[in-house]
């Protein structure tokens, strides 16, 4: 598995498109209309403008299953959040937690951050996914998200560098070195 930079007019931004509507309205966070190439390409140029990093998930035989990134990038803090989406028609193959090991490859080994966090909505039961992931609940934040007729409530969750290294020496992580010093991605 490997990471690929999203650009404007990525083809793969219109599969995400299609992704992001089949998720229900429930995980989305500013929107409940269906999601077109338009609002994608302005998402691309919005984050490329604040500094945020969003990349494609691709398996090594190049097929794009998902898309994660950071933002709210706060290099004075060495703070990100961390988002992903993978293809519906996908989960529960073991692709979320490799994505998530990417990307946190990324954030702390690349970018030298000290703390990852996220926002889980507790629409669904998706925080189960993060904490197997290791992130630690700091704690619930009050009606974050209207859905349904209802305000419901999110988990505050993060991950720290020392934690990330406690984590990275129980389990493979995305990359391996080998003898001469350099890395390879590893599935």
């Amino acid at each position: 598995m490997f990471l690929e930079v999203i650009w404007e007019d990525s083809p793969g931004l219109l599969k995400i498109a299609e992704w992001r509507n089949q998720v229900p309205a429930s995980l989305r966070a500013h929107t409940e209309t269906p999601i077109r190439m338009e609002h994608q390409n302005a998402w691309v140029k919005r984050w490329t403008r604040s500094g945020d990093e969003y990349f494609f998930i691709k398996t090594f035989l190049q097929e794009t299953i998902g898309y994660g990134g950071l933002d709210k990038i706060c290099n004075i803090n060495k703070t990100a959040e961390l988002s992903l989406l993978i293809n519906p028609e996908r989960h529960g193959e073991g692709f979320g937690k490799q994505a998530v090991r990417c990307l946190l490859t990324y954030a702390f080994e690349f970018m030298e951050l000290n703390c990852v966090f996220i926002e889980v909505y507790r629409t669904t039961d998706a925080w189960i996914f993060w904490e197997k992931c290791g992130f630690i609940q700091e704690g619930d934040l009050k009606a974050r998200k209207f859905w349904n007729g209802a305000y419901y409530d999110s988990v505050a969750a993060c991950l720290l560098r020392n934690e990330y290294e406690q984590l990275k020496a129980f389990r493979n992580g995305c990359f391996e070195g080998r003898n001469d010093g350099k890395e390879k991605m590893v599935d």
